[in-house]
């Protein structure tokens, strides 16, 4: 089943273009790229391309927002933008909130693969199956094929 950000990743994607409305939800989609990115680290080698891929359309998403946001900071909405972005969308140039936005993201993926819903430690031998089980969860195979 496709999620709503994954339906928005097709907006972009197939029109080429940035509305007002995919421009607004540019930080949540590099969130979910970056956490699909750091969920393919995860799954071994045959997936280091993928992580390549998606982490650097997370890069690009965040860093179009960013350096829109940094120009004209009246013009940004920021009511989608995921909340531990808010903390930390200040900062010296847009390429320094965009590391620290996608340190929060790895930090976000570790705690989702390696903790249960109580937020307890799971055994490091379930890691990556858990990671896997998220990575189809959150439609990522979907996002790189749509990058092609």
């Amino acid at each position: 089943m496709l999620n709503a950000l994954t339906i928005s990743f097709v907006a972009i994607l197939l029109s080429g273009q940035e509305t007002d409305a995919n421009f607004d939800e540019m930080p949540s989609q590099a969130y979910a790229a970056w956490n699909c990115a750091f969920l393919a680290g995860q799954l071994g080698d045959e997936h280091t391309e993928d992580a390549r891929e998606l982490s650097e359309l997370g890069y690009r998403l965040a860093i179009t927002f960013l350096e829109a946001a940094f120009e004209d900071p009246e013009s940004v909405d920021t009511s989608r933008m995921p909340v531990v972005y808010l903390l930390s969308r200040h900062g010296p140039s847009p390429d320094f909130v965009a590391g620290a936005w996608w340190a929060h993201t790895a930090n976000n993926a570790v705690d989702e693969y390696s903790r249960d819903d109580q937020l307890n430690p799971l055994p490091s031998d379930t890691w990556e199956m858990r990671a896997e089980s998220l990575y189809r969860e959150k439609n990522c195979e979907i996002i790189l094929q749509l990058m092609d």
